[in-house]
């Protein structure tokens, strides 16, 4: 959510001749170990695993071990107003007024060759590819249903849109929907930035789609764009993607109760410029005043 202002932050630290560690914890150190995510994407970049059951942990003895100079830490505070959760992390990186989101950041993942030609391929016979994010192993409350998918997949058709996968998941073969779960994460930037809009469930796809300016629409479930649940306690913030954002929830809180019929419509609506995206930052300010945010009430 936050891989540019990073980006500039340890731009403005380098030139102040400072070098810059990224410190993990063991369970965000396997996501990383996994993917070579940060490894690739932030070359110049220390990072250090470190085992600690909660990130909390971690600071005090780092701050009294002189071994840094400064610590930040990204954390999801859940005692302030309403926020989006990239300006509090912004604030604790020291930016008072947020960086611009530029619209191509610097990438060094290319495409596997093999998913190059099927994209190619896919580009000449359909009018429009839009990727498709239907499952989280970190959470599968999150997910949408195979079936669900299948259905989407078969509709577009109809419209000349292929839908692809874009993740790996647990259902086996979906119906019209090609694969690419198999790619690193990494290489999910150079995939998606040659789409023409995402689909995707509250996940690391819709995030990357509006790094690069892609239109993305977020399938909400148990989370909604007004709030994030962890542990036991419900947080007023929001985990929107940044731009170029249409979210979809259900009043239930339920998500295999938005239908693929109603997705469908949607995204037909945002390929057309019909549903015209904010390509600018979403502020919580949007958020609070429901701009391309749609409570859908059916059962």
């Amino acid at each position: 959510m936050i891989f540019q202002q990073i980006q500039e932050f340890i731009e403005l630290e380098s030139r102040a001749g400072n070098e810059v560690h990224l410190l993990l914890t063991e369970k965000s150190q396997a996501v990383t170990s996994k993917h070579a995510f940060l490894s690739k994407l932030l070359p110049e970049v220390t990072i250090k695993r470190i085992v600690a059951p909660e990130p909390e942990q971690l600071w005090g003895p780092l701050l009294q071990s002189n071994t840094y100079q400064d610590c930040y830490f990204l954390d999801s505070p859940h005692d302030v107003p309403f926020f989006h959760i990239a300006e509090v992390w912004e604030k604790t990186l020291g930016f008072e007024t947020p960086p611009s989101l530029k619209t191509a950041p610097r990438l060094p993942a290319d495409l596997p060759k093999k998913s190059e030609r099927a994209i190619a391929k896919f580009k000449n016979k359909y009018k429009k590819i839009v990727g498709l994010q239907l499952w989280t192993d970190t959470d599968a409350r999150r997910s949408w249903s195979p079936e669900h998918a299948s259905r989407l997949a078969r509709l577009c058709r109809t419209e000349d849109i292929l839908i692809i996968n874009l993740t790996p998941h647990p259902f086996g073969k979906l119906e019209a929907i090609p694969d690419f779960g198999y790619l690193a994460l990494h290489e999910l930037f150079a995939l998606i930035g040659r789409l023409d809009a995402i689909a995707a469930i509250d996940s690391c796809c819709g995030h990357i789609a509006a790094v690069l300016g892609i239109p993305n629409l977020t399938i909400w479930s148990y989370n909604s764009p007004f709030h994030f649940t962890t542990g036991n306690f419900v947080a007023s913030s929001s985990f929107r993607t940044l731009r170029c954002n249409y979210s979809l929830y259900h009043a239930s809180n339920d998500s295999s109760k938005i239908y693929p019929e109603l997705v469908f419509e949607r995204l037909k609506r945002i390929l057309s410029g019909d549903i015209a995206l904010k390509r600018e930052r979403i502020t919580a300010e949007d958020t609070l005043n429901g701009v391309h945010i749609e409570r859908v009430e059916a059962v």
